[in-house]
């Protein structure tokens, strides 16, 4: 899952700043049209938008979250969702019943408005609660659960790896069983779990990126933002292997794709 992205975060990723298959971190002058490309389709200004850095997600908040953080989601207003979400939490924990579902819902709502904020070390207790909750009361291989096995892995990136990948290739497993191999929250799984295998497994990594880019295009079709979020991500790949052609291609497309939508 790409969310939102700091410079900082972006840092390990960005052939800009730094690049995994040399020592050296300035880039080539033959790259610097590419990196401009990079900042411009990771500026939380990019366009005119005024969203947060970062593309959009496939939505999978339960149907029992709040309008208002739903609202706020599809616009791109994450800090007004985050607010929303956690009023939402409260409103009803204050109604002092055991964890039930609505609650490890209204968690897992709570969980994704931080990660769109870049705060991921505050969504792991609410998305570690909500994995609880659900596994609890709906087994290990139920498909809710899988919503907060990705809000999680996604939250532990940074600060367990190892565990993060796994919550990540369970969600993928169970969203597969479940919904069949080219649903878009399967694509959505292959993205996050593309992102964290680049630590670990390159090959593995754009594998995962291109299968997540095919069902976007089939399922969307190739003007649709979640495709641009997949061409930005193996864009920057291409830089990486040195295939700075093919970079300013996806680059310049995802841009395109960007635009436009932008312009509805």
């Amino acid at each position: 899952m790409e969310r939102t992205t700091t410079l900082k975060q972006h840092a390990s990723s960005n052939p800009c700043l730094a690049s995994p298959n040399s020592s050296r971190n300035v880039p080539l002058p033959g790259e610097l049209v590419v990196c401009f490309l990079l900042v411009v389709l990771s500026s939380p200004n990019s366009a005119g938008s005024s969203a947060p850095v970062g593309p959009p997600r496939e939505q999978s908040a339960p149907t029992s979250a709040d309008a208002e953080v739903q609202s706020f989601l599809d616009k791109g207003r994450y800090a007004d969702a985050e607010a929303a979400a956690k009023r939402h939490l409260e409103e009803i924990e204050a109604r002092g019943v055991p964890e039930d579902l609505e609650t490890a819902e209204a968690l897992d709502v709570f969980a994704d408005c931080l990660l769109r904020n870049n705060k991921e070390l505050e969504a792991v207790p609410p998305a570690e609660r909500a994995a609880r909750i659900k596994e609890r009361l709906l087994g290990p291989s139920d498909l809710d659960l899988a919503t907060s096995l990705d809000n999680l892995g996604n939250a532990l990136l940074a600060e367990d790896w190892e565990k993060a990948v796994q919550l990540l290739e369970r969600a993928l497993e169970i969203r597969r069983k479940a919904l069949g191999p080219d649903h878009l929250l399967v694509a959505q799984s292959l993205h996050d779990l593309g992102r964290a295998r680049v630590t670990g497994d390159w090959d593995e990594s754009r594998r995962l990126h291109e299968e997540a880019l095919r069902i976007r295009e089939k399922a969307l079709g190739r003007d649709h933002p979640l495709v641009a979020e997949s061409l930005s991500f193996l864009s920057e790949m291409e830089v990486y292997d040195g295939d700075l052609e093919s970079a300013r291609r996806l680059l310049v497309r995802a841009l395109e794709i960007r635009e436009r939508a932008l312009g509805e």
